[in-house]
């Protein structure tokens, strides 16, 4: 089944999404509650919304926002962009909708505007903070204030940003590195840090939880996902898929971390989600992927559980502690031809048969092989 298109999708929220004319504390006739424009850069306003606002919301703000994301990264429509961030705001106030934010607003040479999206970016704990953090250091040199672009750029080293050739390369830092303090602020900032690559790892890496063993995701349990465990796109280069190969964000689907497998001297092993943004109940399919301990080179990945749409043949997992992993697959049933249909309340599941099973293994070296001829024939 074909991805219907993003921007299609969410249109209508767009347009009704940030009226102006409703505020989170002036809800009317059972109207949805959102943050009013100006309010989106008060951070009690916010944090007083956060907690009123249902998960409905952030749904329909995570569509918004990936419009923005396409807009801005993919078509470079840079005014629309800031609309539809702004839009998604008002249905919800994520972290990474003001990172964004900040950041085109940042190429549109609106400082303040920019400044402000990133410090509500940093207040609702955006990860990597370092990346916040040196994105305000470059926001104030190119406002001529080099107190704070030092400051912040300490902070951010501090955090782990480590790309020293492009600190000093990066034009946004042309005028704070005219000052005196720049140099010590950086070599003090920098003693004893690790690469860039060794850094960002680990900040990815941090944010997988050890998963309990035997680790199993079933028919149900593969289809559930905490969506507030978003991979931020700054991860990209350890997410096959995030990135196509013209280097345009992928839109389409959000990226969820679920948990670590395994680690030794050689290799990591760690599971993520991705889920369908373009669906009401977006299918949700998990990944395992083996990575080098050192510098999180990817070494293997194969999708071992859920689907990638709802017509596509279910998987469920079994992962064991000598690191053997059992995939089942299914063909699901459904009172009417998904394709034509769709998946909605009025298209009931009404059978699910297994029709083939394949085995893995996790090698010492990290790569995932397989150990049993699959049985069946899978429906593509």
């Amino acid at each position: 089944m074909k991805k219907p298109s993003l921007i299609l999708v969410v249109l209508v929220l767009v347009l009704v999404a940030c009226g102006g004319k409703k505020s989170a504390d002036n809800n009317v006739d059972n109207k949805k509650v959102t943050l009013a424009p100006a309010d989106i850069f008060n951070k009690d306003a916010v944090s007083d919304f956060i907690k009123k606002v249902d998960k409905q919301s952030q749904q329909e703000a995570k569509r918004i926002f990936l419009t923005g994301v396409d807009q801005y990264r993919n078509r470079k429509q840079l005014d629309s962009a800031i609309v539809s961030f702004k839009s998604s705001i008002c249905v919800f106030p994520f972290a990474k909708t003001y990172y964004e934010l900040g950041n085109v607003c940042m190429d549109k040479n609106d400082l303040k505007t920019s400044i402000d999206a990133y410090k509500m970016a940093e207040t609702l704990e955006y990860e990597p903070i370092s990346l916040v953090l040196y994105n305000l250091s470059c926001a104030y040199s190119k406002s001529e204030n080099s107190e704070q672009s030092l400051k912040y750029l300490q902070l951010s080293i501090e955090n782990g940003y480590t790309n020293l050739e492009h600190i000093m390369s990066d034009s946004d830092l042309v005028f704070v590195r005219k000052d005196v303090a720049f140099n010590e602020t950086v070599k003090t900032s920098m003693a004893g840090n690790s690469s860039s690559e060794e850094v960002l790892f680990s900040m990815y890496k941090s944010h997988f939880t050890q998963l309990p063993m035997p680790y199993k995701l079933d028919e149900v349990t593969s289809q559930t996902i905490d969506f507030n465990k978003t991979i931020s796109y700054d991860y990209d280069a350890f997410v096959p898929g995030m990135v196509n190969a013209e280097f345009s964000r992928d839109v389409g689907d959000e990226y969820f971390y679920v948990g670590l497998v395994h680690q030794s001297e050689k290799y990591v092993a760690l599971l993520f989600s991705q889920a369908g943004m373009w669906a009401e109940k977006p299918p949700v399919h998990t990944y395992l992927a083996t990575y080098q301990t050192d510098k999180g080179k990817l070494i293997d990945f194969e999708k071992i559980a859920g689907m990638e749409y709802y017509s596509d043949s279910l998987r469920t997992v079994v992962i064991t502690a000598d690191l053997s992993i059992e995939v089942k697959y299914f063909i699901q049933e459904w009172e009417k031809n998904p394709d034509d249909y769709g998946y909605d309340k009025d298209n009931n599941k009404t059978g699910s048969n297994q029709v083939a099973v394949k085995n893995f293994i996790i090698d010492t070296n990290g790569d995932i092989r397989e150990t049993k001829k699959m049985l069946g024939v899978l429906k593509k």
